[in-house]
């Protein structure tokens, strides 16, 4: 994302356990006043390096994963609840990784909450140490697991992109897609029925180089998945496309009344974009939003690259975008800024010209780095986390931390 050399705002970092201010940074190009603060360090000994984009309940609690349990000493992860209010990280379910627990181990992608029951994926364990689906219910904090890859054969493994509900009432299905596997080696697109818990390929991809298959599909696919009104389902593919097996990507559409999948736009990498691995998101009229290593693009449905990050400055892997209340686009980079521990930006449309009119670089250490997940936005206020940065005691680069934006 090209600096716009027009104005500036500051933003002071504050650590509010400590009550000091780490930093004041240099923002270019705002419209609109934003103010940042570090809100919580993850040091209790439960949890290090949050890695999803935060949901909330009903309630307001905002929710999330972590890759780490630094007091049981293991990588096998954990979801974690933080309230706003009181600004308390409490430990929702630790997962375990034995072989004779079976709850999964190393949750991937994002959680998705309808009602009270939060769902998600990990990438491992579970009945054969392929990954899970599974369901937690908030009321009682039990998870259930729905399904355990590995259980028929080729239904796919390495599930990275979460699952999402289909709340048209047409289904009473979950969405998601796995990166590995399935018949023709490239991942699948799946669907887990909540109620029966069976699990139904309903696209393989193809990663085999030869006639065997058709790659222009794509593989890999790796992002939240996004269902429209009449339950078509939408998502993006790393890899693969016309490029052949080791090709840009492709986002693509898959009709459930057809079981055909549409392929909407095939990559071909540099301004063009490549290896998509985030979310897609809509706007108030339907039309789709999403992100590769370095273009935001929209699909109208005619595809357009709206912003190239052209500077390693501006941010380098784009993760999940999210529109605010006023239309605009925010979103996170994993790595890039003027210290190479990722930013937070913002895209502002005026005249259907997206334009950058915020960008933050984090210092990392105290200041937080390497956010993983994208904004989750209420009112005038943005939260979000980064994966290292903040406390160093018990992890060399931080164990990360979350943080709050307001407009």
């Amino acid at each position: 994302m090209k600096r716009k050399n027009k104005g500036s705002n500051t933003v002071i970092i504050i650590a509010i356990a400590t009550l000091f201010v780490l930093s004041t940074v240099t923002i270019f190009a705002a419209s609109t006043s934003v103010n940042g603060r570090q809100l919580y360090q993850f040091t209790d000994g439960l949890h290090a390096n949050p890695q999803s984009t935060l949901v909330a309940d009903a309630r307001g609690n905002l929710y999330g994963t972590t890759v780490d349990q630094l007091r049981s000493g293991t990588d096998t992860g954990s979801i974690y609840s933080w309230n706003v209010a009181t600004n308390q990280v409490v430990s929702v379910h630790g997962f375990c990784g034995l072989s004779n627990c079976g709850d999964g181990y190393l949750p991937a992608g994002d959680l998705s909450i309808l009602g009270n029951q939060i769902f998600g994926v990990t990438d491992l364990g579970g009945a054969n140490d392929e990954g899970t689906v599974f369901q937690l219910d908030l009321t009682s904090q039990q998870l259930t697991v729905l399904y355990s890859f590995g259980s028929q054969p080729n239904d796919g493994y390495e599930a990275s992109g979460g699952v999402i509900p289909d709340t048209t009432g047409l289904t009473n299905n979950l969405y998601g897609t796995t990166m590995e596997g399935g018949s023709q080696g490239g991942g699948t697109l799946y669907a887990v029925d909540r109620t029966t818990h069976q699990e139904t390929v309903l696209w393989d991809f193809c990663a085999t180089t030869g006639q065997s298959c058709d790659t222009s599909d794509g593989n890999e696919p790796q992002g939240e998945l996004y269902i429209d009104k009449a339950g078509n389902v939408y998502g993006t593919a790393a890899s693969g496309g016309s490029g052949g097996v080791f090709g840009f990507g492709t986002v693509f559409e898959y009709v459930p009344a057809t079981g055909k999948l549409v392929i909407l736009h095939t990559f071909s990498g540099a301004r063009d974009g490549e290896n998509p691995t985030s979310r897609l998101v809509a706007d108030s009229a339907g039309n789709l939003y999403g992100a590769t290593e370095n273009t935001v693009f929209q699909l109208t449905p005619t595809y357009k690259v709206i912003y190239n990050t052209v500077s390693g400055q501006d941010g380098d892997t784009i993760n999940d975008l999210t529109f605010d209340r006023s239309g605009a686009l925010w979103g996170t980079a994993q790595f890039g800024g003027t210290h190479d521990a990722g930013t937070v930006f913002r895209l502002t449309n005026s005249g259907g010209v997206w334009r950058e009119t915020f960008n933050h670089s984090f210092l990392g250490r105290k200041d937080g780095r390497n956010p993983r997940g994208g904004m989750y936005i209420r009112g005038n206020q943005l939260y979000g986390s980064t994966f290292d940065g903040g406390d160093t005691t018990s992890c060399e680069l931080g164990c990360g931390t979350i943080f709050r934006l307001t407009e």
